[in-house]
């Protein structure tokens, strides 16, 4: 463009009303460039903004936190992803301090009185914890396909279940969402995910007993899981749904 690169600041990013030229960041430019984007893909009826949805209840689903996408910090994020697109968006927004609110955005609720998300309390709770370890936490998270306490607790909301801590998915509960394939992780991997569960939640670190119960079911939002064995508190019976 014929300008020195020794030119001052000002007068390259300066308004033209002051004679500078009038320069805008290129980084801000293109953020904003990308939100708008997003926002009119989403807005719109159309294949695009349908599979810019899918992606991120994807993504959403990988996080595990019961935190908007937009607001969760996206430090975290990319230590279980690869950056793309949508986490440059991301990225820009955090950064200008600015709040993306979608009408159609997919919220995670808990499920009981007193249930967690893990990978939460994994993030906030155990600060200490490196990139690598986080990132095995999560792997297991996934395998597992487990999002909350209430996931990998009993029907009474005691204790944590022996199969959930040694990395079995329990045989008579389906998955209610359609999650990432995830290989089985290292059993490094899972005697992180075993301490940090005991650590958090257990009353010992041998002892699967909840230090602090769940209670009650909640009556709004969908479950995580699909139980195949119910008890008919009326009649007492042992009632199973294939």
């Amino acid at each position: 463009m014929g300008i020195n690169r020794c030119t001052k600041q000002t007068l390259l990013f300066g308004p033209p009303s002051l004679g500078a030229l009038g320069f805008t960041n290129t980084w801000t430019d293109q953020g904003i460039a990308q939100v708008q984007l997003l926002l009119g893909h989403l807005h719109q009826d159309a294949d695009i903004g349908e599979l810019m949805q899918i992606v991120m209840e994807n993504l959403h689903l990988v996080i595990g936190s019961a935190l908007p996408l937009f607001q969760y910090p996206v430090t975290q994020v990319l230590q279980l992803c690869s950056r793309n697109w949508l986490l440059n968006v991301w990225d820009f927004v955090l950064s200008i301090s600015g709040i993306i609110y979608l009408e159609r955005a997919w919220v995670l609720e808990a499920q009981q009185v007193n249930d967690v998300f893990l990978m939460d309390q994994f993030t906030f709770h155990i600060p200490h914890f490196t990139s690598k370890t986080h990132k095995r936490l999560n792997a297991c998270q996934i395998f597992l396909q487990i999002l909350t306490l209430a996931d990998i607790t009993d029907g009474h909301g005691s204790h944590v279940l022996k199969c959930s801590l040694k990395g079995t998915r329990h045989n008579d509960r389906r998955n209610s969402y359609r999650w990432p394939y995830q290989v089985c992780p290292s059993p490094a991997a899972w005697n992180i995910w075993c301490k940090s569960l005991s650590l958090l939640f257990c009353c010992t670190c041998t002892s699967n007993k909840l230090r602090k119960p769940l209670g009650r079911w909640h009556n709004t939002g969908p479950m995580h899981q699909e139980w195949t064995y119910f008890v008919d508190l009326s009649s007492q019976c042992l009632l199973h749904i294939p």
